[in-house]
């Protein structure tokens, strides 16, 4: 098995692959594309992910033995990456967390932190179609977990993680999740501060 955190930039995939981390799952990455995006991204008014980001090099994802190499593992793998991986069984599927997020905290997120301007609707096209296509692959396995959620009530969100199949503590898992670390919630976004 595979284990797999996708979703759309800044919907909350690195807070997960920490909780997924923190409660037991082996999660692969490469700590240098932390220190790469944080050099070009992080300045006196915005830390991109303080816990980092939990992503793979472009060496790693290309090596002829992606993704088998990381059987057992859980790495991240947001949109087409999640879309474009090699068939596996039907029996031995890839199991999938799908990240979520309400798509105007995601607009204004990128904009804060990648200076990225998308609309709405393109956002939304992106997740819709990834969804799609990972729905339709008999050789996955999707729990989709809305970012808001996952800051609400992260027991509960971690929980339906582990009977979904995920070899997680919740408990542990959700001791990490600090909805602090959320700036651009829909409550704020509204009011404008």
């Amino acid at each position: 098995m595979i284990y797999i955190v996708s979703g759309y930039v800044r919907h909350g995939t690195s807070a997960m692959m920490l909780a997924l981390r923190t409660g037991g799952l082996t999660v692969d990455y490469d700590l240098r594309r932390d220190e790469q995006i944080k050099a070009a991204r992080d300045d006196e008014h915005f830390a991109v992910n303080a816990g980092g980001l939990f992503e793979l090099s472009r060496a790693q994802v290309s090596s002829p033995d992606f993704p088998a190499a990381h059987e057992g593992h859980c790495i991240k793998q947001l949109r087409s990456g999640l879309t474009n991986l090699r068939a596996r069984s039907a029996s031995d599927p890839y199991r999938v967390c799908f990240m979520r997020r309400d798509y105007e905290e995601t607009r204004q997120s990128q904009e804060a932190a990648l200076g990225v301007r998308q609309s709405v609707e393109q956002i939304r096209h992106v997740v819709e179609h990834c969804l799609g296509i990972a729905y339709a692959r008999s050789d996955m396995r999707v729990t989709e977990v809305w970012y808001e959620r996952l800051r609400e009530n992260p027991e509960r969100e971690m929980l339906r993680l582990a009977v979904a199949g995920w070899p997680i503590d919740p408990c542990r898992a959700a001791s990490v999740i600090d909805r602090r670390q959320a700036r651009f919630v829909r409550g704020v976004i509204e009011s404008g501060a």
